[in-house]
């Protein structure tokens, strides 16, 4: 390992420990499913694989489109990380698995709770402090966050990610449109939630 990698993985430590501490029951693995990482969360992940992923491969994404099921119960698209219904990265975990069960839009249905809860703008402050860590070659954004055209570091294969970016996409045109038609009708959209 490099002196640079070392340097940025003691940085990426000390973000980790500044999360909120939870007690987890370790009993959501039915919500792992497609998730982003950064570059240096990649360089970490790889490290502890040496150097191979599993990912969730496009005809797996197509399956459970085409008949669809609570995700990632039953056959739903589950994290390729997960085995024997536990992560099998759990040390190296990226973000934002950390920030499940401690962050207020991410809450644990199985009632764990952290020792205070991270806000939304706290959250996306955590992933953009990930990022500067070990920023991307080309200057784009790691993550997907509000504003953002990049494809992250991802648990999908290629054409996985382009069916289910896709998808976001219009899903997110059609949230837009419920939106216009909603507040034209109603005056407010401030219940409507964002995909």
């Amino acid at each position: 390992m490099t002196r640079t990698l070392a340097r940025k993985l003691k940085q990426l430590e000390r973000l980790y420990a500044s999360l909120p501490k939870i007690e987890c029951k370790r009993l959501c693995q039915d919500f792992c499913g497609v998730i982003q990482w950064s570059r240096i969360e990649d360089k970490n992940i790889r490290r502890a694989t040496g150097g191979s992923l599993p990912v969730i491969q496009a005809k797996q994404l197509l399956e459970y489109m085409q008949a669809p099921k609570r995700m990632n119960v039953d056959g739903g698209v589950n994290c390729p990380m997960l085995k024997d219904g536990a992560c099998s990265i759990y040390a190296q975990r990226p973000l934002v698995c950390r920030l499940w069960g401690v962050t207020e839009a991410m809450r644990c249905p199985h009632g764990c709770e952290p020792e205070r809860w991270l806000t939304k703008e706290e959250s996306y402050h955590l992933l953009a402090e990930v990022e500067k860590i070990w920023p991307s070659e080309n200057g784009a954004t790691d993550f997907v966050l509000p504003g953002s055209k990049s494809r992250p570091y991802s648990n999908m294969d290629e054409q996985a990610q382009e069916i289910f970016y896709a998808v976001l996409k219009e899903l997110r045109r059609h949230n837009e449109r419920r939106r216009q038609v909603l507040g034209a009708s109603t005056g407010t959209v401030e219940t409507m939630g964002r995909i």
